[in-house]
């Protein structure tokens, strides 16, 4: 798997679904950076109720949750 220092998993201290989703990118051993949103009123009104979210700087694209490795894999394939 291609690596793409330019992901970035919204995501908030306790959410379940997004330690889930972290997991997963894990297990696929993607590169990511974390990025809570609670601190910040923007992130907060974009992705407040979708976190959590696979951001792709270079597309701008995101992936919302849920999604499964397979449609994981072919985000990262479409965005290489």
């Amino acid at each position: 798997m291609q690596d793409n220092p330019s992901l970035y998993l919204y995501h908030t201290q306790g959410c379940h679904l997004c330690d889930q989703a972290q997991d997963m990118l894990d297990q696929l051993q993607v590169r990511y950076l974390l990025r809570d949103i609670f601190p910040d009123p923007v992130l907060m009104e974009q992705y407040g109720t979708r976190i959590p979210v696979l951001y792709c700087n270079a597309t701008q694209r995101t992936l919302g949750w849920p999604f499964t490795p397979q449609a994981l894999i072919l985000f990262l394939e479409s965005d290489a």
